[in-house]
């Protein structure tokens, strides 16, 4: 994901400007010289690297990102500054997504703010949240080892740890809530964020996400000097529209 560096850290940078940012990495770079950086260990399974570097991380708030979510507008600080509040007085929750994704009720907590069913699939996501760390560390503990991305179908030993952090959510029953503006939906299940304006995931399956950001990522590519033929094209196939169909019919929850 190095190509992408420099463009995750300048928008960022330009969007949400004047905040403590951590690097989780195996190694050094340049543009983490003005931010935190914590080196994990790149022989330890994904589970492990995460709860150490995240052990190192002193304020009670975070906010998650993968390296290719990708800003492109301005962060609604007002709206931060009252979600940490909400976190902060309520004991019941653990986190606030910035956006509705596959697991959603309609159960309003208070404006632009609704509840997650705590029983569904999806309760935890790697999608930008708003945790209150020593929940989310407490998760990454109790955890197997397990590795990043999906579950490897030929050898059922190798868990993902996504789907792993997903199960044990749902065993506490954590309370979290999502945001919602009545933005646009993106993809099979997932919407835009007002509150947090990003690309979500612009690399899929190591290849450029052109089937939902084609366009923005063009202006990207060109602003940052991407060699866009070192990465393959990610567009639409038989298997995504099928999965998509299943869950405009009612088994949003199931995939």
């Amino acid at each position: 994901m190095k190509d992408i560096w420099e463009m995750f850290t300048g928008e960022l940078n330009l969007y949400f400007p004047n905040q403590k940012v951590y690097f989780f990495s195996d190694q050094n770079s340049k543009l983490f010289l003005n931010h935190k950086k914590i080196i994990y260990n790149s022989n330890d399974d994904f589970t492990s690297q995460y709860y150490n570097c995240l052990s190192k991380v002193t304020e009670p708030y975070v906010i998650t990102l993968n390296e290719d979510y990708i800003l492109y507008d301005f962060v609604k600080n007002n709206f931060i500054k009252k979600y940490i509040s909400i976190l902060k007085y309520n004991n019941n929750l653990s986190f606030i997504r910035f956006h509705k994704g596959p697991n959603y009720t309609n159960i309003k907590y208070q404006d632009y703010l609704y509840f997650l069913d705590s029983s569904k699939r999806h309760l935890y996501s790697q999608t930008a949240t708003l945790w209150k760390r020593n929940h989310l560390l407490e998760l990454y503990k109790a955890a197997p080892r397990s590795y990043i991305g999906k579950k490897n179908r030929k050898n059922k030993n190798i868990l993902c740890t996504e789907d792993e952090i997903d199960k044990i959510c749902r065993i506490k029953k954590l309370k979290g809530l999502y945001s919602f503006h009545n933005e646009k939906k993106i993809g099979h299940s997932n919407y835009d964020s007002y509150t947090f304006p990003y690309l979500q995931s612009v690399i899929v399956k190591g290849q450029w996400n052109y089937k939902e950001y084609k366009q923005k990522l063009k202006i990207l590519m060109k602003k940052y000097q991407i060699n866009e033929s070192k990465r393959k094209i990610f567009l639409n196939n038989y298997k995504d529209s099928i999965i998509g169909f299943l869950k405009k019919v009612g088994f949003k929850n199931e995939y």
